[in-house]
């Protein structure tokens, strides 16, 4: 946004109000406490899944598609092992909520990136904040890693094509 606005083009991203959201988090480790602590300091509802069982005050622990399904926002905070690559399959960004914001705070092997792609051309998915895409094309057009940069907590939306 910042170098788009100092081109002199205007963006147009509406922010959000998350006060009275739900947040949930996938995967509740030291990283994820933290977000819960000042998600719940901001008057947003939290819960969680860990694939180990845990207990926060003032955090609920569902069940990973109770989470997807009632979350406003899903946060990734999961280590990429053989047993979580691809967790967000298609099937579960499908049982997302409409309008979900996915932050992904871990890699991206974690989430089936083309069908991440077509949620948020679709605008199933609102926005998604990335840690770690796959460098290749995507329907003609240069994908937003070919710099090979990071672009972890930077709004990534896809153009409708």
């Amino acid at each position: 946004m910042d170098r788009g606005m100092r081109a002199g083009r205007w963006l147009g991203i509406e922010g959000v109000q998350l006060t009275g959201k739900t947040l949930g988090l996938i995967g509740f480790g030291g990283v994820a406490a933290e977000v819960a602590r000042l998600a719940l300091s901001s008057g947003i509802k939290v819960t969680a899944w860990n694939r180990n069982p845990r207990a926060y005050p003032g955090v609920e622990f569902l069940s990973l598609d109770e989470v997807l399904a009632h979350s406003d926002v899903v946060s990734l905070h999961l280590l990429l092992t053989d047993e979580t690559k691809g967790l967000l399959s298609r099937q579960r960004i499908a049982a997302m909520k409409p309008g979900v914001i996915l932050v992904n705070t871990a890699r991206g092997a974690l989430v089936d990136e083309e069908a991440m792609i077509e949620a948020l051309r679709s605008g199933h998915i609102r926005s998604c904040r990335p840690r770690c895409l796959r460098r290749r094309a995507h329907a003609g057009r240069s994908h937003p890693d070919d710099a090979g940069k990071r672009h972890a907590l930077r709004p990534f939306r896809v153009p409708n094509t």
